[in-house]
């Protein structure tokens, strides 16, 4: 099948893909479905739902409550950490951020969220030399602000809540 253009396919135990009026092409022995455009999946049962994504880009998942936005786009392995000094500032572009210090660090900042709901992990890499200690709430974009301390080879859990403008975290 190749650019047939439909509404709607269902296929696989019950999953459905709404493809408006965009090309799709299913190949190969395992049924690998490319789609083109902005296709949308759902599950019509409590089933999981796998996706394989090569490279990078933004899932989107669109929810009764709401829109999370997922960037999927991290460091490759073997990717040397990033090294954050004291007042430097974490990216929160991509989900996963590893980072590394020559020693304790204070007033570290994370960038603003791009949408209610982004998720941002932080893995402080295990051979770093000491703690990341946030900046205040207002300067550091963290709800908890100065109380929040990562210790080297431990990560912390943030989601940017863009009523309160701030990553709110847990740490694991």
């Amino acid at each position: 099948m190749n650019k047939i253009l439909k509404t709607s396919l269902t296929f696989l135990a019950g999953i459905v893909i709404g493809v408006p009026l965009v090309a799709y092409a299913l190949s190969g022995a395992n049924g690998t479905l490319d789609l083109t455009g902005t296709p949308m999946l759902s599950s019509k049962s409590n089933a999981d739902l796998v996706l394989n994504l090569p490279g990078s880009g933004t899932l989107v998942l669109n929810m009764a409550s709401g829109t999370a936005r997922v960037p999927i786009s991290n460091p490759a392995a073997g990717t040397a950490a990033t090294t954050v000094a004291t007042s430097g500032t974490i990216d929160t572009t991509q989900f996963w951020q590893r980072i590394t210090n020559a020693g304790a660090i204070t007033g570290v900042i994370m960038e603003a969220g791009a949408v209610h709901g982004q998720l941002a992990l932080i893995s402080v890499d295990k051979d770093a030399s000491g703690t990341t200690t946030m900046a205040a709430e207002a300067t550091s974009n963290v709800c908890a602000g100065v109380t929040v301390v990562i210790a080297a080879g431990e990560n912390a859990l943030f989601v940017w809540d863009a009523t309160d403008t701030c990553w709110a975290g847990w740490a694991t």
